[in-house]
């Protein structure tokens, strides 16, 4: 079977979307014999070459308006190169494709935009529901990367649960390396990283809630490390470390390697992300398989990520400090959550929910 996968965020995404693009595309063409296609509108500035992987892009007139090849033009590529399924890996099908003999997956990550409206501007909303709603309605078959993502798309969307399929994703391969203490310090040395400190992973936005995370770590007397694209909300946590002098406990990393997150990781004290929703939370796999304690939020899908051993607060500050003492000041309550945080991760390995994934596409094949 020729498989074709909308590959933009595989090209152009060094975080998120980015990652399971890669690592779905990646394991696809290594757990089967199926020929693999990857099409991009650019190649992108990430020095992405995924090995027995066609990459295409946009040629002729569709070169000068990649962004409509994407959603429009691409399909007479894919008749052109006989794809029989193709799959878009971040909630978009191009217009069209319905009409060709082309089986068509989408995956959905999260539908926050329609949960937390105000968190959005109103334009970006329409946008987002028109292009979901009209790949929920063509697909064949449509990934939900978690419960509460399926949940949300039996509450949002119209859509039979039959035509929703549960299969979870996975964090990099690389973070199931255990580095050596030398590795790790050598990461540090290189961004300038105190000796013990509370990891935060991801965009620092509201929806993030960093500034919890921030005041706990203040009060406990931690440094803390932020790692992610900034947003209007860093200013909020910069004001905080000024009003408390906190200057030289907390750092603001935005332009760091993929490789080196591993050694951050593992040179963590403590993960800490009380997000108020997401749709997997990505960064607690990282963190599980990191054999570092996480700290995250109730509810949302936070429980299913983390698992039993991963402790869980509120949106409260007192919470929040308790919980991050607690795990600072037991040696034997860390090893119990970071063995029993590892044996949970198995359940998301690519060698299980590839299978799942590769299994879907065979049952709808044409």
């Amino acid at each position: 079977m020729k498989i074709g996968f909308d590959a933009k965020r595989a090209f152009l995404n060094n975080s998120g979307l980015g990652n399971y693009s890669r690592l779905v595309i990646e394991e696809v063409a290594k757990q089967s014999n199926n020929t693999v296609f990857a099409y991009t509108k650019s190649w992108g500035n990430l020095n992405y070459k995924p090995q027995n992987v066609s990459i295409k892009t946009p040629t002729g007139f569709y070169s000068l308006i990649p962004r409509t090849w994407r959603s429009r033009g691409i399909v007479s590529d894919l008749k052109r190169d006989g794809i029989n399924l193709y799959h878009g890996l971040s909630g978009e099908l191009p217009i069209g494709l319905s009409s060709e003999k082309i089986a068509q997956v989408v995956t959905i990550h999260d539908l926050i935009f329609l949960r937390y409206p105000e968190l959005y501007k109103s334009y970006d909303r329409a946008i987002y529901k028109k292009k979901f709603r009209s790949a929920v309605e063509v697909a064949d078959k449509v990934v939900a990367i978690s419960s509460q993502t399926k949940s949300d798309l039996l509450e949002f969307f119209t859509i039979s649960e039959s035509r929703i399929e549960l299969i979870y994703q996975d964090c990099d391969v690389q973070f199931r390396q255990i580095l050596s203490k030398d590795a790790i310090e050598f990461v540090h040395t290189k961004y300038a990283l105190p000796s013990e400190y509370v990891l935060s992973v991801g965009t620092i936005e509201k929806r993030k809630n960093q500034l919890l995370t921030l005041k706990a770590a203040k009060e406990v007397g931690i440094p803390v490390v932020f790692i992610g694209k900034h947003t209007g909300y860093v200013n909020e946590l910069k004001t905080y470390v000024s009003e408390n002098k906190l200057e030289g406990k907390v750092y603001f990393l935005n332009d760091v390697s993929f490789s080196d997150f591993p050694a951050i990781y593992q040179g963590a004290s403590v993960f800490m992300y009380p997000s108020i929703f997401e749709g997997f939370g990505i960064p607690i796999l990282e963190a599980l398989r990191s054999r570092v304690p996480v700290i995250t939020s109730k509810g949302s899908c936070f429980e299913e990520t983390g698992g039993a051993a991963t402790q869980y607060i509120g949106d409260s500050l007192e919470e929040a400090m308790v919980s991050l003492s607690k795990v600072l000041e037991s040696r034997d309550l860390r090893e119990g959550m970071i063995e029993d945080g590892v044996d949970h991760a198995q359940k998301f390995n690519v060698e299980k929910t590839i299978p799942q994934l590769l299994k879907v596409y065979d049952d709808i094949k044409r």
